[in-house]
């Protein structure tokens, strides 16, 4: 990583007049210049200015609960469709996390030329030859639409439709999960399908219904925009409804850390869901962390939205809520030690790392006082058994050179 880079990311979240002015400078020295940063265990290429590329050089990752999900189902031998692929996150974590079945695809889509350019380039730093690329968006049937290009910093923004801070930017090729996906992957192979196309969603799953009807296992992880979809004359229920007819009737909205405040509120105006039909699918959802789905409305959803429809699957598994303690846990060690001056952060989880080398030592010295408790009662033990044998062999040996004398027998009567 070069010294620019590690730089602005020290100084990102420092609160300091000094590091906001540094941290502005170093902007403009990056410009529009991508960077390749470490991506889960593989590489991307970013730029750190925009809201993905910021997500990678802070965590290394973008969208974690889903790229969880995502990497669960590829371990499981699921294909993957990304539709509105991006830069191709989702796709390289995908392709990471999987060990290959013959039968085993990835297809991504994304229309607009300079992200498809990012996205080739990703899959060929991480040497994924085996992702189909298509330079083309996907909606209700096949044609031209004009792609209107984000012109602020979520270079996710890009949208068939034209939205705020988007500006028309020509014209590309549109075509249908109906069309194009049956010869590459059969109705028999379990298959993801990631929706994300800034409220064009609709128009996918209606170009899609036969396709996605005749999967047997399938999920479906979609963004939805209730205020989007509304502004187009849609709305989430038509989602919902487009999916029952393909047969997903289990769905749940994914409580993912950059959809949702860790007090439950919504960040944006929009949320993901996980849609699913098949045991195999259903199976991964009853081992994932509650933590990774959410039961109840958020504290500022829009009124306006039925959320009761969002989840079918209000009981929670035991093992679901032991991860969930486990990864609440693991995120509160992480808030507890860190801080935006690098120095205490440093400082506290020195401290914590002593403090638990402490108490494994102290753990350890316990577990050993047991072993040797342990160890006399089985050489005490030892002993009784080593005594008892020697008992019956001298018994056997008694037994064995025994020879009555027949003159102390009893006469016969």
């Amino acid at each position: 990583m070069s010294t620019t880079l590690n730089l602005y990311k020290k100084l990102l979240l420092n609160p300091s007049p000094w590091a906001k002015k540094t941290v502005a400078l170093l902007e403009q020295r990056i410009g529009d210049t991508l960077y390749e940063m470490p991506y889960l265990t593989g590489r991307v290429q970013a730029n750190p200015r925009q809201i993905i590329g910021r997500h990678i050089l802070l965590e290394g990752c973008y969208e974690p609960t889903i790229v969880n999900i995502i990497q669960t189902l590829a371990r499981e031998g699921f294909s993957f469709v990304d539709v509105g692929a991006n830069i191709g996150l989702h796709t390289v974590a995908s392709c990471l996390a999987a060990v290959p079945t013959p039968t085993q695809q990835w297809i991504a889509f994304e229309p607009e030329p300079t992200t498809f350019g990012r996205l080739q380039a990703n899959c060929q730093l991480n040497g994924l030859a085996q992702v189909q690329l298509m330079q083309a968006g996907v909606g209700r049937e096949a044609g031209l639409l004009t792609i209107h290009s984000s012109t602020d910093a979520n270079e996710g923004s890009h949208s068939l439709l034209a939205r705020p801070d988007t500006a028309p930017s020509g014209t590309v090729a549109v075509t249908t999960l109906d069309e194009t996906m049956p010869p590459l992957i059969a109705a028999d192979e379990p298959t993801v399908v990631k929706i994300d196309v800034e409220g064009f969603e609709p128009a996918v799953l209606e170009g899609g219904l036969v396709w996605l009807s005749g999967l047997q296992e399938a999920a479906v992880i979609m963004e939805i925009s209730p205020h989007l979809l509304r502004s187009y004359g849609r709305s989430e229920n038509e989602l919902l409804e487009l999916l029952h007819r393909c047969g997903f009737t289990h769905h749940c909205i994914i409580h993912d850390s950059d959809t949702f405040f860790p007090d439950g509120q919504l960040i944006n105006d929009y949320f993901n869901i996980l849609a699913w039909k098949g045991a195999r699918v259903g199976r991964v959802y009853e081992e994932l962390p509650f933590t990774h789905t959410r039961h109840t409305p958020p504290a500022n959803a829009p009124t306006f939205v039925e959320w009761a429809r969002f989840t079918t699957q209000p009981v929670l598994t035991a093992h679901q809520v032991a991860l969930g303690l486990l990864q609440a846990h693991a995120t509160l060690s992480v808030w507890q030690f860190s801080s935006p001056i690098p120095l205490l952060g440093r400082v506290r989880q020195a401290w914590y790392n002593t403090a638990a080398r402490w108490g494994d030592q102290s753990l350890a010295n316990q577990q050993m006082h047991i072993n040797h408790q342990l160890i006399d009662l089985l050489r005490q033990q030892e002993t009784r058994l080593t005594a008892q044998e020697q008992e019956l062999l001298a018994l056997r040996h008694a037994v064995a050179t025994y020879s009555p004398d027949p003159s102390k027998e009893f006469p016969h009567e």
